[in-house]
């Protein structure tokens, strides 16, 4: 669900935001631990490929999870991937990353907890897999545990802007009343049994998660062809050719909200 607050006119929008790219999306993902005992964790993040011929890694895109007040120094880049390396115990922590051609690639994660080499706990996952179903897996026998999943949100990738003019917002900014909002979506859901009909794409308009829609639209997915590399039809996952609603706001001020759903 998306929210958007309409403001008088002379209020400032937010940045212009790009739509998705013609060449593929991206995915973002969530890996977390802890929970339970709070320990110094350390470890390393890497996001290779299945079948890692030992090339150099490019530098990961990512950003911490965790509130701690020293969170930006219990993580660091390091050869292609990640160094977790917290100096005192924390009740857990966590990273989201996004990957550009994240198609035949996994996610291996080590952690050691309280420098104790001989308790380190080492996960390997297909991103493919982990996308589509989140893996979960303890740490210790203090309830620590591991998790690695989609980001939320990211089986429905969103760009929003202000039709005909500059101005443009992500999720949750502000908009004039009477905007039409382009609503740009880059859909990646569980791959489908061969058999099964089309997938939709709908939306809806509220002034309340709970109220009646002011409007609602609806558009046809088509999916999209795989990489050379990626026609096997084995994934766990379809990507489908990004669409766009426009969406016009109610000519009265207030927050509005959007859902977006995929329906069979």
């Amino acid at each position: 669900m998306l929210g958007f607050t309409t403001v008088p006119n002379g209020a400032d929008g937010a940045p212009a935001a790009a739509g998705p790219a013609s060449a593929g999306r991206p995915v973002a993902i969530r890996v977390t631990w802890g929970g339970g005992k709070a320990r110094a964790w350390s470890g390393t993040i890497h996001v290779p490929a299945i079948e890692d011929a030992g090339e150099p890694a490019a530098a990961l895109e990512w950003r911490t999870l965790s509130m701690e007040a020293d969170a930006a120094a219990t993580l660091r880049d390091i050869d292609g991937g990640i160094e977790v390396m917290a100096s005192r115990p924390h009740g857990g922590g966590g990273v989201e990353i996004t990957v550009p051609a994240w198609r035949g690639r996994r996610c291996d994660v080590r952690l050691v907890p309280d420098g104790d080499e001989r308790a380190a706990v080492t996960v390997a996952c297909v991103l493919d897999d982990v996308v589509a179903t989140p893996l979960q897996q303890p740490l210790d026998r203090d309830g620590n545990r591991i998790t690695i999943k989609a980001a939320p949100g990211d089986s429905l990738r969103v760009r929003t802007t202000a039709v005909g003019g500059a101005a443009g917002a992500p999720p949750t900014a502000l908009f004039r009343p009477g905007d039409i909002v382009r609503v740009a979506v880059a859909p990646l859901l569980p791959r489908r049994a061969a058999a099964q009909g089309g997938v939709e794409l709908r939306l809806k308009l509220k002034a309340a998660a709970d109220a009646e829609p002011i409007l609602s639209q609806a558009l046809p997915l088509v999916e999209r062809p795989a990489p050379d590399a990626d026609r096997s039809g084995q994934g766990r996952l379809e990507e489908y050719e990004a669409v766009a609603f426009d969406v016009p706001l109610p000519a009265r001020e207030g927050a509005y909200d959007i859902d977006l759903e995929a329906v069979e």
